[in-house]
């Protein structure tokens, strides 16, 4: 009888540490979905869809003009990427967008390897006005879709704020970083975070504008973790919020 009892229980365990082992490599799925404003008017949504393993990660990315800002000067993006986790970091193999301003077209192709991106193809409507910063320093960058999806994914509250990346989109680089969380209230964390330019822009847009400031609100849900809620970020044109769109 005991040594039935023992078996039963080593059989438990066994199926336990197998399903451990293999939960890692189920896909994650995740989906977000905002509405942009500008001086209190709708203008735009954005949408982020990603899915992630213990070692890949894909997104994709859209965000398009509405209402009025639409029928004035339809803004289109279009991005997707492919890559490799290490924990919690991400790290892109392969990436492409689509842009359209209303005024500039562009489409980009890059791939990364060992670290280091690649310009595969880089086509602009508009004549660039600068020299793009050289792809060959920027090892260790990541492209701006994986920035974002990484500023989106839900946290543990003891890691909130601590997103950091460097951003090459084939012709300039960036950076990105959260930092400074505060509580909020509901039980939310509040990051600072700054959009600073670095290189592959005009004198002229350092000078005028090296950076921006923005704010992310981090919100509790079912599981544990803190979930974006609210971006407030400055933009050429003024204020931006997004919000998110909760199903």
């Amino acid at each position: 009888m005991e040594l039935s009892i023992a078996a039963s229980r080593i059989a438990a365990m066994l199926r336990a540490l197998a399903l451990c082992l293999l939960l890692p490599s189920a896909a994650l799925a995740e989906s977000f979905a905002f509405d942009v404003t500008l001086a209190g008017v709708r203008v735009a949504s954005m949408t982020v869809d990603g899915e992630e393993t213990a070692k890949t990660y894909r997104a994709a990315a859209q965000v398009v003009t509405r209402g009025l800002a639409g029928a004035v000067r339809p803004v289109r993006w279009d991005a997707a990427v492919n890559g490799a986790r290490k924990g919690a970091r991400l790290m892109p193999s392969s990436f492409r967008e689509e842009v359209d301003t209303g005024r500039r077209q562009t489409s980009a192709r890059l791939a990364w390897k060992g670290g280091a991106p690649a310009v595969q193809a880089y086509d602009s409507s508009e004549a660039i006005e600068v020299a793009a910063a050289d792809p060959a320093a920027q090892k260790g960058t990541v492209d701006p879709l994986t920035a974002l999806y990484a500023g989106l994914r839900p946290v543990a509250p003891d890691a909130a704020c601590g997103l950091a990346y460097e951003v090459f989109d084939g012709q300039r680089r960036t950076s990105v970083a959260l930092s400074t969380p505060l509580p909020v209230e509901g039980g939310g964390v509040e990051c600072a975070g700054t959009y600073r330019r670095i290189a592959g822009f005009p004198a002229s847009d350092l000078a005028e504008r090296p950076r921006f400031s923005f704010r992310v609100t981090y919100l509790p849900r079912p599981g544990g973790l803190l979930h974006v809620d609210r971006i407030e970020t400055d933009t050429l044109f003024g204020r931006a919020v997004l919000r998110r769109r909760w199903n």
